[in-house]
């Protein structure tokens, strides 16, 4: 989204109908035929997610072209900005390690933060912090 897409088709058979779907995903204009024979859209996207577009041909063939339709950049960094901030953000004052205030690895599938794990890198460990001391 926030970028204007180009398709280009070239086909010995004439396009008579085009379906998008979902529908208001994407929009397509037809340009001026480009040289050769290939024919020119340009594209917008309005819904996130997967799209498909379906185009007809005069013999009654089909061919279909998909895509994933993004956020726009600015977007998807204010996004990712706000998780890192809100959800990732370690705040543990009598953490031992002393990782406190930080960015953390983050676990989707328990939505907590990492604060152990066999593998150290994963919990914010270095090797400074889990150095045995004498």
């Amino acid at each position: 989204m926030g970028l204007a897409g180009q398709l280009f088709l070239n086909s010995q058979r004439r396009v008579v109908a085009h379906e998008v779907e979902p529908a208001g995903a994407i929009t397509l204009r037809e340009t001026k035929a480009t040289a050769n024979g290939w024919k020119h859209y340009e594209l917008s996207a309005f819904k996130w997610g997967r799209a498909r577009i379906v185009f007809t041909y005069d013999d009654g063939s089909k061919q279909s072209i998909n895509y994933y339709v993004i956020k726009p950049a600015s977007q998807a960094v204010d996004d990712l900005g706000n998780f890192l901030m809100t959800k990732q953000w370690f705040v543990d004052p009598n953490d031992p390690f002393h990782r406190s205030p930080s960015v953390m690895s983050y676990d989707r599938e328990t939505n907590k933060i990492v604060t152990q794990d066999s593998r150290v890198w994963i919990a914010g460990l270095g090797m400074k912090e889990v150095q045995v001391r004498g």
